[in-house]
């Protein structure tokens, strides 16, 4: 079970381990080392944490972490926290949007 309290912010404890518990960051927004016994220090990822890809801009403002968008010149699309992104380019076949 989890127990937020015990395992400091932002952080979740993980008892189904071999022995003892494991503190681990809650969701991949959050950056720090996963602690045995022990509670973990987990700060929130900015975009100073980001490899946004090419054709897209990483915002962390009013976010959970970071987001990195897709740019004018491109489909619209977004990903967070490093789940992966492929930015498409609009094209007249595919302009990223119905008229």
């Amino acid at each position: 079970g989890s127990d937020i309290n015990n395992c400091g912010a932002n952080a979740v404890c993980n008892d189904d381990v071999s022995v003892g518990i494991r503190c681990d960051c809650e969701s991949d927004a959050f950056k720090g080392l996963s602690v045995w016994n022990g509670a973990a220090t987990c700060v929130e990822k900015t975009c100073e944490d980001a490899s946004c890809p090419s054709g897209s801009t990483c915002v962390d403002t009013d976010v959970e972490g970071y987001q990195c968008h897709c740019d004018a010149g491109y489909i619209p699309d977004h990903a967070a926290n490093g789940a992966p992104l492929t930015c498409i380019r609009r094209t007249c076949s595919n302009p990223g949007f119905t008229p």
